[in-house]
């Protein structure tokens, strides 16, 4: 039986990034999961209600993992979620390290391995977005590739204003994803570009990649008020790779919706 809500017609919705199921990550990082908990993580998460599961290739073995995952659900059950991954910053397991190439060769070879490994993908972002990428031919014939292939939202992962206003003039960019939190509010300024395009923002970090609950701890909620005082129609991704955490995270997003 589902615990979840039925987000389905809120603006704003919760989503589970999955950087830290496939690589150390956030303000205290640790091993990642095992693939038994990486899989009862996943599985958790669908029975609280979590639809939006945002991964890439450059979370380790988060593409994998998920992948695996994904193709033990039921095809009803599938098509309810919003899988979403990323192209441009790639992973080196022997350094344990990522590297950035938007050359067309290796957004090519990026995606096709994401197909490969997650089967259908919802939305594609194009990771660490510049406003010089989005001004590369290459770029724009991979992400049209990718629509042929049934990809039907593109994104931009953007960490800087000049690359997020330009997504944001771009018609064929449907959704913007930044760094949003009590921390930095540098960005504030997409939301309404954003809505001014009728685009989705999807905000990551609400808790400064754990600092704002180690370091004068927030109350979660109010992490959440105030990135959804913003006006604007997304989703609100957290990255915790534990089940009593995630719990805490849903519950206090649903706190914070019916509570402002």
């Amino acid at each position: 039986m589902k615990q979840g809500t039925n987000e389905s017609t809120q603006p704003v919705r919760f989503g589970l990034g999955l950087v830290s199921l496939g690589r150390q990550w956030g303000f205290r990082p640790s091993p990642p999961p095992s693939a038994e908990e990486a899989r009862l993580l996943l599985s958790f998460a669908v029975e609280l209600g979590v639809t939006v599961f945002d991964t890439a290739p450059a979370y380790g073995s988060s593409e994998t993992l998920t992948g695996v995952f994904l193709r033990t659900l039921p095809s009803a059950e599938r098509q309810r979620l919003t899988i979403a991954t990323k192209c441009g910053e790639h992973w080196d397991p022997a350094r344990g390290a990522t590297w950035v190439d938007h050359t067309e060769r290796a957004l090519r070879l990026s995606l096709a391995r994401s197909f490969e490994l997650l089967g259908a993908i919802d939305v594609l972002q194009v990771h660490k977005t510049t406003g010089e990428i989005l001004r590369c031919p290459g770029l724009w014939r991979v992400l049209d590739a990718a629509r042929a292939r049934g990809i039907t939202q593109i994104g931009a992962s953007v960490s800087d204003l000049e690359a997020g206003r330009l997504a944001c003039e771009i018609d064929s960019i449907n959704l913007i994803q930044m760094p949003y939190n009590l921390r930095f509010s540098n960005l504030a300024p997409i939301f309404q570009w954003s809505s001014e395009r009728g685009k989705q923002v999807w905000t990551n970090r609400p808790f400064a990649s754990g600092a704002m609950i180690h370091e004068d701890p927030v109350p979660r909620a109010d992490a959440y008020r105030f990135v959804l005082e913003r006006s604007f129609t997304g989703v609100i991704l957290t990255g915790s790779a534990n089940r009593d955490h995630l719990r805490e995270d849903w519950q206090d997003f649903h706190r914070a919706l019916a509570h402002p």
